[in-house]
């Protein structure tokens, strides 16, 4: 008994990182996320809003997105966000559709109906202002079928924000329970960054851990260009008591290196650094 619900747990933890892909569900997640509003599948519809930012070393800003499928979710802007985001001159029927895209995976503690989604959408006709160019969101929800509920929701930074540049579902502290590793792109007038943040999942909601610059590109304003990765197994070693990296560093102030300066950072939990 003892061994079967090892390898219970076991498997369901490795579930946990996959994402979900059966259609059923996602519109379950979908219908709740979107309540009341008409959503559109239309098969072989792609979106990908990845970037490269810069001439003299140009850094790169993928789309962790950009193979999934494309639901088109119209009704009329809800709230401040979305009236900002859907904002165009003339108004028109188009600016009430969303292209959304989302990934869907099992919350790795809790009852087994319990799901966690990541999504991205924009008004693909609209031309916002730069602080909400794009959403990004986080969703907890438990139930199933008509009976999903959802628990909990989480906005990313929408300012100069397109894409989320990765997902990951990973035990980064050692305690065999997957946090939730995920990169997403803001910026302002003179900066693009994607910041890393980490979610401890295993309380049963979103505690962020971590809130970090994982890619920074400034130029051509003071040039500064760097990216930092990182390092699973040296942030495993830690115990959860630092997050470690690898940071690389091409531009600093003005001052571009002949080869980049290469470092091995780590930091202590914490939710803005």
């Amino acid at each position: 008994m003892r061994l079967a619900l090892m390898l219970f747990s076991t498997a369901r933890l490795l579930a946990a990182a996959d994402p979900i892909t059966d259609e059923t569900i996602r519109q379950e997640v979908l219908a709740k996320l979107v309540s009341g509003r008409l959503t559109r599948y239309m098969p072989g519809q792609a979106a990908d809003t990845s970037r490269t930012i810069g001439s003299k070393h140009p850094l790169l800003f993928p789309d962790a997105c950009a193979g999934e499928k494309v639901y088109y979710v119209s009704a009329k802007p809800a709230g401040s966000l979305e009236t900002c985001a859907s904002a165009n001159e003339p108004p028109s029927k188009e600016l009430s559709t969303r292209e959304l895209r989302l990934q869907i995976y099992r919350w790795p503690v809790g009852d087994p109906s319990e799901l966690l989604a990541v999504g991205q959408y924009r008004f693909p006709k609209a031309k916002p202002e730069f602080r909400c160019t794009s959403v990004g969101f986080l969703a907890h929800l438990t139930g199933e079928g008509e009976h999903r509920e959802l628990l909990e929701s989480k906005l990313l930074d929408t300012f100069r924000h397109y894409a989320v540049q990765s997902i990951q579902l990973v035990d980064l502290t050692g305690d065999g329970i997957p946090e939730l590793a995920i990169e997403s792109d803001s910026g302002n007038a003179v900066q693009t960054s994607s910041h890393l943040y980490v979610y401890d999942l295993s309380e049963g909601y979103f505690h962020q851990l971590l809130r970090i610059p994982t890619r920074w590109h400034s130029e051509p304003e003071d040039d500064t260009v760097w990216t930092q990765t990182l390092d699973i197994p040296r942030t495993l070693r830690e115990g959860g008591k630092r997050f470690c990296f690898e940071k690389t560093v091409l531009a600093d102030s003005g001052k571009w290196f002949a080869s980049a300066r290469v470092s091995r950072p780590c930091y202590k939990p914490k939710a803005d650094q």
